[in-house]
């Protein structure tokens, strides 16, 4: 279609603490560069303020939102909704609390999945961890945050987008879920 397609990594760590470039080299080949096609921006707050309006065509996002806590990923989600082009695809993925092997022991004898959350957060325990969503009792780095599914699919529904499928690869992830959701299209009753 003689269109341009760019790939653009977001993130409030550096592109370099994050391993970015060889990150898309392992994925795709030492010939692809940093340039006008594959870029990257770190951010320091959820408000995507420097990405233009309409400019998204899809928004993929894993093991990123788990570490958002409930009150970020709402301004991140309302925010996302003018970057995003009409029509556009979204695939954002939760931490799930109904899917999270919790007991599930870790290569540490004694330990469960569970357990590594809670000491993550400095938490007592799992529990401790799915009901501080908001990050009001532990706001510790790497920690997980688990908002529901049903109300994260709420809150992308009140920002305007449409749930496409509140769970997109249920074999292809037994832990988390993938929440697909897009930008109503132009000419869509509920587009704006």
């Amino acid at each position: 279609d003689g269109k341009v397609y760019r790939a653009l990594g977001i993130d409030v760590f550096s592109p370099e603490h994050l391993g970015f470039l060889e990150n898309i080299h392992n994925w795709h080949g030492p010939d692809v560069f940093m340039d006008e096609t594959v870029s990257f921006m770190q951010v320091t707050d959820f408000s995507l303020g420097a990405i233009n309006d309409n400019s998204l065509d899809l928004v993929f996002s894993y093991d990123v939102f788990c570490h958002i806590s409930w009150l970020g990923a709402q301004e991140y989600i309302k925010n996302l909704y003018s970057k995003m082009t009409p029509g556009a695809d979204a695939f954002i993925m939760i931490a799930d609390a109904e899917k999270y092997p919790f007991t599930r022991e870790t290569s540490e004898p004694g330990h469960t999945w569970g357990d590594s959350l809670a000491r993550t957060a400095r938490l007592h325990n799992y529990e401790a961890v799915v009901a501080d969503r908001d990050g009001t009792h532990s706001h510790f780095p790497g920690r997980w945050y688990f908002y529901g599914i049903d109300d994260f699919c709420t809150f992308v529904e009140m920002c305007g987008f449409e749930v496409v499928n509140r769970d997109a690869t249920p074999e292809g992830d037994k832990v988390n879920t993938v929440v697909h959701f897009r930008k109503p299209g132009l000419g869509d009753n509920r587009h704006d």
